[in-house]
């Protein structure tokens, strides 16, 4: 009889190999795999026989739980691609439907996705208050309109963040800038006119004076100081000034 080799690795239990001698003898010969020669052929007057060693009750135990987890493995295997294969479909048709309403030419048909999208908001926020119902309204609208004019929408958010930080920076170099002190104020100073003097002529000995007639007008007369007389003798005295 030919030797036959198994592979049963994977399993949790040892196995053994009974090698069987000729029928007239009773030569029994039982040895493990890793005892069988792996260069050099086995003796040809022995028959190898696989025989399985018994399990014991640990071994048993972890067969079965290997088994439900098999099982459930399976099981959650064949739901998970029945879901993913939903997920997929949905996909698809709800990016070609989003495609159809960007690139549709005919402006009726965003305008019919915002205007149903505001009276869901309307729809979703009817037990609450006024400003429930305009705060969900708002914001599916909003929604609907940057699903249908997505570039549109970019712009006009990225214009709102630069105003937003632009904004915010000069309001925080307000609030820390050092608080400003105001120069001293200039003193007043009165101006002097410079009075030009008089011209003056050197005429050898004799100096002449140019008056003008501002200058004369400045001039105050020589008042006459009598002394001791009075203004009836005059002419007996010669008066100073």
């Amino acid at each position: 009889m030919a030797r036959r080799v198994l592979r049963l690795g994977s399993m949790g239990f040892p196995v053994y190999f009974a090698a069987v001698g000729p029928e007239d003898t009773k030569d029994i010969k039982i040895m493990t795999i890793a005892d069988l020669p792996i260069y050099e052929p086995a003796p040809k007057k022995y028959v190898y026989q696989f025989v399985p060693s018994e399990r014991n009750v640990l071994q048993k135990g972890i067969g079965s739980v290997r088994r439900f987890f098999a099982g459930y493995q399976e099981s959650m295997k064949n739901f998970s691609e029945k879901v993913s294969y939903k997920w997929e479909v949905s996909k698809a048709h709800t990016l070609g439907l989003i495609d159809y309403i960007q690139n549709d030419p005919n402006v009726l048909a965003r305008a019919g996705v915002i205007t149903v999208a505001g009276l869901g908001g309307i729809v979703a926020g009817y037990r609450g208050g006024r400003m429930k119902k305009v705060a969900y309204s708002s914001i599916a609208i909003v929604s609907a309109a940057s699903l249908c004019y997505p570039k549109q929408a970019a712009n006009v958010t990225y214009s709102a963040y630069d105003g937003v930080v632009s904004q915010s920076c000069k309001l925080w170099k307000f609030l820390t800038a050092p608080p400003s002190v105001s120069p001293p104020e200039p003193v007043k100073e009165t101006a002097v006119k410079e009075e030009k003097a008089p011209a003056q002529k050197s005429n050898g000995k004799n100096v002449v004076v140019n008056l003008t007639k501002t200058d004369s007008a400045k001039i105050k007369p020589v008042e006459k100081d009598f002394g001791q007389s009075s203004e009836e003798d005059k002419d007996l005295y010669t008066t100073r000034g």
